[in-house]
């Protein structure tokens, strides 16, 4: 493997007409057998894989991740081959999970007919947007059930190889500008179509409330903690510097569109979880 620059992953587990899946693995190590710890995950993922490898490295993030010897696996669209790879890797070092994270936005970004809130358990706020239709933090549970249930299906199927570690880390908070959000929506094709979907263009459907988004990014990541303690993965959380004045996503760690988080973002987990090996 050359140093910092993206390989091809020798077919491991290679179906019957050795097709390559088309996945790629990133690290600064010099070889995979240099890799301890194995990042992976969908498109949350790619930010904290890339940032192992990137060119411009500010707060030696490079160099962090050789010592520890982290590494990830990237495609640009994760399939079931993909974690079946993971699954191999993991079978000889620690898998370091980045799992979904839009579900809430998926679900809930856009707003239809009257706002919803929630108040979830243990959540520091109880404030409510006026007029809302208030739901069951049981009900958002099952909304989300059956993505975390996936998760915990491969942390089942990881297992827990003696001395290969389990980590599920946090998904990056919100944004907490609607304006901001608003904005990028028009770049955004998907949510455009949905908006269209209800008869209604981008620049008149309603986003959900920023506060509202939050508590369910806060539900989403109680359950992430949840599964991790059911399989005894360690989860990590965002690092208290990710956040804004508000609690939501500070806006120079966010990518360029809705919903996803930057390269800067991706540096700073990366430092995080590595205050976490070995503990």
């Amino acid at each position: 493997m050359e140093r910092g620059v993206p390989v091809h992953v020798p077919q491991l587990n290679a179906k019957a007409d050795r097709s390559p899946i088309g996945a790629r693995i990133l690290s600064p190590c010099e070889s995979l057998d240099d890799i301890k710890v194995m990042l992976a995950g969908h498109s949350n993922a790619s930010s904290v894989i890339r940032a192992l490898v990137a060119e411009e490295d500010s707060g030696g993030t490079v160099a962090l991740a050789r010592r520890h010897g982290l590494g990830g696996v990237i495609q640009k669209i994760v399939r079931p081959e993909y974690f079946e790879l993971v699954r191999e890797l993991g079978r000889s070092r620690a898998v370091a999970l980045i799992w979904q994270g839009n579900q809430a936005n998926g679900n809930f970004l856009l707003q239809v007919g009257q706002p919803l809130d929630v108040i979830p358990c243990g959540y520091p706020e109880t404030a409510l947007v006026r007029g809302c239709r208030l739901v069951p933090e049981e009900a958002v549970r099952a909304r989300f059930a059956g993505s975390v249930d996936e998760l915990g299906a491969l942390l089942a199927a990881l297992g827990r190889p003696a001395g290969c570690r389990r980590y599920i880390l946090s998904i990056q908070p919100p944004l907490g500008d609607n304006a901001l959000i608003r904005e990028r929506l028009h770049t955004e094709p998907h949510y455009a179509a949905l908006a269209a979907r209800f008869g209604l263009k981008i620049d008149e459907i309603p986003i959900t409330a920023p506060s509202v988004r939050r508590k369910l990014w806060f539900i989403l990541m109680v359950m992430y903690r949840e599964v991790a303690e059911r399989y005894g993965a360690l989860f990590v959380d965002v690092p208290p510097e990710a956040f804004d004045e508000r609690g939501f996503l500070r806006l120079d760690l966010a990518a360029s569109d809705v919903t996803h988080p930057g390269l800067a973002y991706g540096r700073l987990m990366i430092a995080q979880l590595a205050a976490h090996l070995g503990s």
